[in-house]
């Protein structure tokens, strides 16, 4: 049954997906591309509103159904939260939102979410642990908050982000289901039925962006999913550290280099690792054929490329990690050792602009 309830999501998101950027092009709710873009046609935008409403209503039924058992003044709190971070990314995607006001409607919804849990997790170093007490909710509230903008700040070139969702959310589900966390292995379940429905539409040439509405979301979502998951083993922080560590070093990392350039940090831009290397490949790629089919080349090398790092270095270290928890914090830091070095690297490259 729930493998059925798994399928039917899937569907859903595809084919109303298809006739969400149909409706777009016929609406002309466009995104059209300007110096900082990565695309060069018109493109439907907040394509996310699908996926994120077909997950709630997988999630709500699941729960109804008592498929999920989860306390109603829990799941309240968290629809509530998801459903504001989800509402001011789609004002946001059509009508660009100052950021200060974004920031508050995401703190808001943070405090929502976080108050709904009665502890926070420990935190493990070598099976170790340690209580923060208060502080930790400053320290988790800040985590989130940094999660739910730096998966925006990844949604740049077609494909990525909703690859990295899926590319995470299918391993913690596996992994999620040999240790027996049935209700955690669906819940991802879900989240990877109803971002692949869409994630077809999206992979280059992309037809459809997700925009804030789809990126803040997923941000949001592992956020309260590594929350809810550390509580039961604070081991499991560390397997989603490492998983998302692509996304979270070109972030982290850009921010830092933003900052002491004295640049307005918050302000869209295009200089993340993956969009230099993207325009790299492009310029590569045009000199044998057409410009756009150049880019749509490009756009799939960096996915490929964020595929091969995570089931050919990040997935073996998590699997390591469930074997040696001890090892939590050496195991990170070896993840995230080379895409540093990668990370600077690309930033090398002086050619692209």
């Amino acid at each position: 049954m729930l493998s059925i309830i798994i399928l039917i999501v899937l569907l859903s998101s595809f084919i109303l997906t298809g006739w969400f950027q149909n409706y777009s092009r016929q609406s002309n709710l466009l995104d059209h591309p300007n110096h900082r873009s990565s695309h060069s046609q018109p493109t439907p935008r907040a394509g996310g509103v699908i996926f994120v409403s077909i997950f709630l209503i997988g999630l709500t039924i699941s729960i109804q159904q008592q498929w999920i058992i989860m306390p109603n003044i829990v799941f309240n709190r968290l629809l509530i939260a998801a459903i504001l971070i989800s509402g001011i990314g789609l004002l946001d995607d059509y009508y660009s939102i100052a950021t200060q006001w974004r920031f508050l409607i995401q703190c808001i919804a943070v405090m929502i979410s976080i108050s709904s849990f009665s502890n926070l997790p420990l935190i493990s170093i070598a099976n170790h642990l340690l209580d923060l007490g208060l502080f930790s909710y400053l320290l988790y509230s800040f985590a989130s908050l940094w999660l739910i903008n730096l998966y925006n700040f990844m949604d740049g070139i077609d494909g990525l982000a909703a690859t990295e969702a899926i590319l995470v959310s299918i391993t913690m589900a596996v992994l999620f289901l040999f240790k027996s966390q049935i209700e955690l292995s669906l819940i991802l379940g879900l989240l990877t039925a109803s971002i692949s429905g869409f994630w077809l539409w999206n992979w280059s040439p992309a037809k459809i962006f997700m925009g804030d509405i789809g990126s803040g979301f997923l941000g949001f979502m592992f956020a309260i999913l590594i929350l809810i998951s550390a509580i039961n083993d604070p081991i499991y922080f560390y397997n989603w550290l490492i998983l998302l560590s692509p996304f979270i070093v070109d972030s982290s990392l850009t921010l830092i280099q933003r900052i002491f350039a004295k640049e307005v940090w918050y302000q869209a831009h295009a200089n993340h690792s993956y969009q230099i290397y993207s325009r790299y490949l492009m310029q590569k790629y045009a000199q044998s054929v057409e410009l756009n089919l150049a880019r749509s080349l490009a756009h799939r090398q960096v996915n490929y490329l964020l595929i091969i790092i995570h089931l050919f270095w990040l997935l073996p270290l998590v699997i390591l990690l469930n074997y040696y928890p001890q090892l939590d914090l050496i195991l990170l830091i070896i993840a995230i050792i080379p895409l540093i070095i990668i990370d600077f690297w690309i930033k090398q490259i002086k050619c692209v602009k």
